[in-house]
């Protein structure tokens, strides 16, 4: 819903410094830091459908950035198959000892997704 504040728009928040460290003016910083958190909430997919029609409008610089960031899978729902795959194939013991971890692996991951983002955005300056 239009005009509504969700967990996206709360991460947005917290991704948009790091938007802006990835060289991103101010303006498309705070929307390119809403679909990272988009990707991270749902999926990439979901922000992939959204801006498939309009990513030829971006500079070249942000499409590479949101592309890169875009196709790494730092998000919940793989964290939740990573467990799911984890509690049917080890005993209960480690599947919890690896369950402990897991904003540990979402936040990694995170890390890992924007560096790797940022390296890519050098090359399209």
């Amino acid at each position: 819903i239009k005009g509504s504040f969700g967990l996206d728009q709360i991460l947005g928040t917290f991704m948009y410094p790091f938007a802006l460290l990835l060289g991103l003016p101010f303006d498309e910083a705070w929307i390119v830091a809403q679909q990272m958190a988009k990707k991270i909430v749902t999926n990439e997919f979901v922000v992939m459908g959204q801006i498939k029609d309009v990513i030829e409008s971006y500079s070249p610089h942000r499409r590479a950035v949101i592309a890169t960031f875009l196709v790494s899978f730092a998000n919940f729902s793989t964290i939740g198959m990573i467990i799911g795959t984890l509690k049917g194939i080890v005993d209960k013991k480690t599947s919890d000892f690896v369950s402990q971890y897991v904003p540990m692996m979402l936040l990694a991951g995170i890390l890992v997704s924007l560096m790797t983002a940022g390296f890519v955005g050098l090359f399209a300056w």
